[in-house]
Order: C-alpha cells, then structure tokens, then sequence
C-alpha cells in the first residue's frame, strides 16, 4: 500500500477488518445464499422512517435513524418483538431507520452467509 497508512488501521479510523459482536448473527437469524433470501430478511426487520405514513400511518420513534451497527439494529429488533429479526413482522414492530442502514444489515447478511459484499455510496 503505497501511501504510509497501516492497512488495518487505517491511519487511525476504526479497523474494519475486525470481526464485531455480530459477524456471527443471533442463532436463528435467517442466513441464506441467495440475494431474494437477504432482501427478504432486512425488509422484515427494518422500516423506512420517511415512509411511515405509507404503512398506515406507523409513529414514528426519535433516535432510531440514527442506529449505525448491526448491532445496535439487530438489539432495538428484539426490544420491539418477540420474533427473531429477519421473521415477518409488522411495519410497527420494524426498526425505523434510513436507506444506509438497509445496504449495511444486508451486506452483514450476506458477509455472514459467506457471500464476499460490501457496502459503496
């Protein structure tokens, strides 16, 4: 790497390449192969804030947008149900977040799967 920077830790910024609380997911999380499986999974467990009011008018929760780790999303999934996340929900038992955090949960999805993906914006 031609540019002075330690590969791991990237001048300072937070080392990606360390796998997190979950790089292994909850037992019983669904994990598959296949993109459909994925997409399925993080639209069961995640809700777009901004398209509440297409749901019938779900109320909206302060703080969650702001949930940047899968871990912080895959915790606030199991205080608002009792079923695993990525199970069929309704849009209120949802985590209430922005379009980033859909690409993240399922890039985690498919990392854990053993899918190589990575998140680009």
């Amino acid at each position: 790497m031609g540019n002075g920077l330690n590969p791991v830790t990237l001048g300072g910024m937070p080392d990606y390449l360390t796998p997190g609380p979950f790089t292994k997911l909850p037992p019983g999380f669904p994990v598959a192969d296949n993109l459909a499986a994925v997409r399925e999974a993080v639209q069961n467990t995640l809700i777009h804030a901004f398209w509440l009011g297409a749901y019938g008018g779900v109320p909206k929760r302060d703080g969650e947008a702001n949930l940047r780790a899968v871990s912080a999303m895959l915790e606030k999934a199991a205080e608002l149900s009792e079923f695993p996340p990525g199970q069929p929900r309704t849009p209120d038992a949802r985590v209430q977040v922005t379009c980033r955090s859909f690409s993240v949960l399922g890039v985690a999805l498919l990392r854990a799967s053993g899918i190589p993906a990575r998140y680009r914006h």
